[in-house]
């Protein structure tokens, strides 16, 4: 993702404008949106999975991640622990 900052704010606009297309009053209001619901969500599941990944040592695969969140009431699908897995723990998988 592209994030305003300091440092090279111009070349980011011009790049995103390249790839995206848009306008600068565009981009500039979406560096100052919140995060979704969907990101935080994301975020959140990514901290819970690598917490029970890291609880196993290193064993667990998603199924047993699935059903630890299944346990701690976080409803979720194993397609999507599978995916959140791989972004975790890329080297596993």
């Amino acid at each position: 993702m592209i994030r305003r900052s300091d440092s090279g704010e111009e070349q980011r606009w011009h790049a995103a404008k390249r790839d995206l297309g848009g306008t600068p009053s565009g981009f500039y209001a979406w560096c100052k949106r919140p995060e979704s619901a969907r990101a935080t969500r994301e975020r959140h599941l990514k901290v819970l999975v690598q917490a029970s990944f890291d609880a196993s040592k290193q064993r667990y695969g998603s199924l047993r991640i699935h059903e630890d969140l299944l346990e701690q009431h976080e409803r979720v699908s194993r397609k999507r622990v599978m995916r959140l897995m791989q972004e975790v723990a890329p080297i596993w998988f």
